[in-house]
């Protein structure tokens, strides 16, 4: 079975569950996304082959409003134009060096990838922890060798949200994945999964969280 199946297994393990484990990103999937543009406080270093090491110019990150929620990518990340059915957002790091054996040979790049659910969709999870926890006991019994570390309970941008850093290893590679869960709106809950090579995770890590702090939900009012 080709590495590109087996990670959209991994990403939609099962409708009860945001396990959003991986994905791959081809070349005609992406477009110059058409979104607000800000400058905002300068993101961490996310590629050794970005702009700022080959003398050109640098880039700025870009700030995308969706609907029920906005996120700053970092520079030089580019948005996914074609999205697989159940996917709210995509987007890989063009400015990494994808010319070594391992990207060829499984056709891929570091990447954010967003998914939503409803926790009330399932009667046997009453709270936003249950539902987390049900996610990680999906990949578990759908991915072998899996492990987690770095669980981590914050608030973001007044959001409670459960950060997890997750091992696994396909194909023959190792990956490395952050997994964040979003409570949202009543019973909503959103997943943003941040994927990269083990190798890669020292230069990805920082940038990963600096990204999923910037995640705001779009809160509506009702009168």
């Amino acid at each position: 079975m080709k590495i590109k199946i087996l990670v959209v297994a991994i990403t939609f393990i099962a409708l009860a569950a945001l396990s959003v484990a991986g994905f791959y990103i081809y070349k005609n999937y992406l477009v110059k996304p058409e979104t607000k543009v800000e400058e905002n406080e300068a993101a961490p270093s996310g590629s050794e082959n970005g702009p700022e090491d080959s003398g050109q110019e640098a880039l700025k990150e870009t700030r995308l409003v969706k609907n029920g929620f906005e996120i700053t990518l970092p520079p030089g990340w580019q948005e996914a134009t074609t999205l697989p059915e159940g996917i709210l957002l995509m987007a890989i790091d063009t400015r990494e060096d994808a010319s070594g054996g391992v990207f060829k040979k499984l056709d891929f790049r570091t990447s954010l990838s967003i998914k939503s659910d409803d926790i009330a969709n399932y009667a046997n999870l009453g709270s936003f922890e249950d539902y987390v926890a049900s996610v990680k006991t999906s990949l578990i019994q759908t991915i072998s060798g899996i492990s987690f570390a770095g669980e981590e309970q914050k608030m973001i941008n007044g959001a409670q949200a459960i950060l997890i850093e997750c091992s696994s290893r396909q194909e023959e590679a190792d990956f490395k994945t952050l997994l964040v869960f979003v409570k949202g709106n009543n019973s909503a809950v959103y997943a943003l999964s941040f994927n990269t090579l083990q190798d890669s995770w020292s230069v990805y890590k920082s940038l990963f969280y600096w990204t999923a702090e910037s995640f705001k939900l779009k809160y509506k009012i009702e009168l």
